[in-house]
């Protein structure tokens, strides 16, 4: 084939729909200008100049496409967003001749996926109007009990917290494997449908985005200049915005602030956007919380710290200096697991792993001995290991230690699967556990952020508005089942 389209171009140069597809491929690898020229004179690929230009008209055609989708009142929009800093170096450094640090925005425009609602009802200005303001109104005592774990939250994390312990124990443990297949599927009755996320990369930004100005600039360019969204628009549609922490803060500054606007345009005010906070910023941030808190000394023999001298070579990435997103989820994962085999070896009364490895049970005694785990060793409260006999003395044990770690990295372990099949429902309620947690690890900035985000899903936004919402926190990149990531990584991902 590659041969033919050779042939076919050296007759014609119009001819060119492989060797443009291949350039495409070669951009975007990052291809040198020097690879290029050759292989187009090898009528590979097409020239340098001809890629560039079609790298334009591409973009120009999908600016077209996302200002289609934003000015559709049948959609409702996302506008997820976040800094993206980078230095540009030089080999040797002068007074005229130094590198360069640019600081620029990138962002990306995501079509919600509406649950079987409608647009103009999830979108409705007045309905939020309606709404807002609704937690100041109700009694403290139940603006408190809607934000913090019910009987029934705590119910339904113990019995997921069983069925991930049965699938780790199956996984690490020969003699489980043979029950892999009646462990049952975690489900969300509102689970986002299998499908890919219509969302649309947008044009990077020569802005600031540290200040409540910059974010200003920001909103304008790409609602008003690059969308093209009029301003008539902002008075019955809401538009939605994703970010981390300091995103969120500054668009709300940014919203107080032009709250005094004399314009009469709500889009001048900034009171048609509702703001959200992106859930790979918030996992991160716990991982900040549990690596601190739980990294003891040295002599600490559950401490992450000693546990993480037992691995090879992970000092560079596994600290609490600088926290490597996925090293440290791999790290906690590998930890939870080793305690779990731990707990296993407990509950079964045996000398060691090596002795579990080749024993053999039932499938009723195997979960049961799953569900004895998650009420000894995963229980938030240590004070119930002295009423089973486990803990004899007063204060804080190695034991009790345990027992804290456990039940944060199985959390984490429960926000995790919950993002990655879909089940915003699960996303809630851990948010939920979470809440008091980051009070807890001094983490005052996300403590206060999930606090908002609860009290924005639960009272001040319309139920299915936010529904849409926190379904719009997650998109699918890959149309598979367990294709889910946070909308913010997947902004992550677009700044690499």
């Amino acid at each position: 084939m590659s041969a033919m389209s050779i042939l076919l171009n050296l007759r014609s140069q119009k001819t060119n729909l492989h060797q443009a597809i291949n350039s495409m491929i070669l951009w975007d690898n990052r291809a040198q200008k020097r690879l290029v020229q050759t292989l187009h004179r090898l009528g590979i690929s097409t020239s340098y100049d001809h890629m560039c230009a079609s790298i334009i008209s591409l973009s120009s055609n999908s600016l077209c496409v996302v200002c289609e989708i934003a000015n559709n009142p049948a959609n409702a929009i996302m506008l997820p967003y976040d800094n993206f800093n980078w230095v540009s170096g030089v080999w040797e450094t002068s007074i005229l001749h130094a590198a360069i640090q640019h600081d620029q925005v990138s962002a990306s425009l995501i079509n919600l996926t509406l649950l079987g609602q409608d647009a103009s009802s999830v979108t409705s200005v007045t309905r939020f109007e309606a709404s807002r303001g609704t937690r100041h109104r109700l009694p403290p005592a139940k603006s408190l009990s809607d934000i913090v774990p019910s009987a029934a939250d705590q119910n339904a994390f113990r019995e997921n917290a069983v069925t991930h312990v049965m699938a780790i124990l199956t996984e690490e443990v020969a003699s489980f494997a043979g029950f892999r297949n009646a462990i049952p599927l975690l489900t969300d009755p509102d689970a986002i449908p299998t499908c890919k996320t219509d969302h649309h990369y947008l044009p990077t930004l020569d802005q600031e985005q540290g200040s409540t100005r910059g974010n200003m600039v920001v909103l304008k360019h790409y609602f008003l200049d690059l969308l093209k969204i009029p301003k008539d628009t902002f008075e019955n549609e809401m538009f939605f915005i994703l970010g981390d922490r300091l995103t969120t803060a500054r668009d709300r500054a940014a919203q107080d602030q032009r709250g005094v606007d004399r314009s009469t345009y709500r889009a001048d005010h900034l009171s048609s956007l509702a703001v959200t906070s992106g859930l790979m910023h918030v996992c991160l941030n716990f991982i900040q919380a549990c690596g601190k808190n739980l990294w003891g000394t040295g002599g600490d023999p559950i401490g992450l710290k000693t546990l993480r001298d037992l691995l090879p070579n992970r000092a560079n990435d596994i600290n609490t200096h600088k926290f490597d997103f996925y090293a440290w989820l791999r790290f906690l994962d590998c930890v939870l697991r080793a305690l779990i085999i731990s707990a296993a070896v407990s509950v079964l009364a045996l000398q060691g792993a090596k002795e579990l490895s080749s024993w053999i049970l039932m499938a009723d005694e195997f979960r049961a001995m799953s569900e004895r785990i998650v009420d000894v060793y995963i229980a938030s409260s240590p004070d119930r290991l002295e009423a089973v006999g486990i803990k004899s003395h007063k204060g804080n044990t190695i034991c009790s230690h345990s027992v804290v770690t456990m039940f944060e990295l199985m959390s984490l372990r429960e926000m995790r699967d919950a993002i990655k099949h879909g089940h915003p429902t699960r996303v809630l309620r851990m948010l939920k556990f979470w809440a008091p947690m980051f009070y807890a690890g001094r983490s005052y900035n996300y403590a206060n952020e999930c606090m908002e985000l609860l009290h924005n899903l639960l009272h001040d936004w319309p139920e299915d508005a936010a529904k849409v919402l926190l379904a719009g926190m997650l998109v699918n990149t890959t149309g598979k089942p367990d294709g889910f990531l946070e909308t913010d990584l997947d902004v992550e991902h677009l700044n690499l």
